[in-house]
């Protein structure tokens, strides 16, 4: 059976007969048909408009959630660790920083309370008696002060002992002769240092530096003037006393 074709005959005296009557509207009609379509389109956006926000607040509350559960999924993960029992074996390659390693009675050697009753030594509590002396059968000899003016910075009470003390590990450093070195270094973000993998190595470098460039380390022994190998020495590090430094030739 063929399909009726569609009146296109009637739908166009229709629309004639709609724009005739659109044409004949007055100012006030015309006017108030605009209004009414202008209403009816703010609606429309309106509806629109709460839709899109909806559907926003839905997102975020469902990303919300979403971080909560990783959240406490993270927290539990982390109470599963910190209740099972730590495993020493190369932990320091793996290294975790929510773990309190101290706490591990393994790593706890209590205090240095034992005392050597033949040398005096201090010891751990767990240390063998014979391992400082040999039970007695082992005898230095008496240490000797170090000489001047080592001894009166080290033991002294004066400005310069004080100052020397209190800075004795940047003075010890103004004095390095190497720098040091590894064939590959780790760098980790949540570690304020780093790992080392390989090889260690101390890198000394040529006795005497390029034109342009300034002594260091080593080199800064061949400069062949006192003065001069203080002025460097202190400008590593300029809170250091440059009338302590050239104490190095005791």
């Amino acid at each position: 059976m063929p399909k009726k074709k569609p009146d296109l005959g009637r739908r166009s005296n229709t629309n004639v007969q709609r724009a005739s009557q659109r044409a004949n509207r007055s100012d006030d009609q015309r006017e108030a048909a605009n209004e009414n379509s202008r209403i009816s389109m703010s609606q429309l956006r309106s509806r629109r408009t709460n839709n899109e926000a909806d559907r926003r607040r839905m997102q975020q509350h469902d990303a919300h959630q979403l971080q909560r559960q990783r959240e406490r999924r993270n927290a539990m993960d982390r109470s599963r660790r910190l209740d099972a029992p730590v495993v020493l074996e190369r932990a320091a390659f793996h290294y975790q920083p929510e773990i309190d390693y101290g706490a591990d009675k393994s790593v706890t050697i209590g205090e240095m309370t034992s005392i050597c009753r033949y040398c005096k030594a201090i010891k751990y509590i767990g240390e063998p008696d014979g391992l400082c002396c040999a039970n007695g059968k082992v005898k230095l000899p008496q240490l000797l002060p170090p000489p001047e003016p080592l001894n009166s910075l080290v033991l002294g009470t004066n400005n310069d002992s004080s100052h020397f003390l209190a800075n004795i590990q940047k003075f010890n450093n103004s004095f390095q002769m190497t720098s040091f070195g590894a064939t590959h270094i780790v760098r980790e973000n949540f570690m304020p240092t780093f790992k080392i993998q390989g090889q260690i190595y101390h890198l000394v470098g040529a006795l005497l530096p390029p034109p342009d460039a300034n002594h260091q380390f080593l080199q800064v022994y061949f400069m062949g003037n006192t003065d001069a190998e203080a002025n460097m020495r202190c400008s590593q590090d300029p809170t250091l006393k440059q009338t302590i430094i050239p104490c190095k030739k005791i």
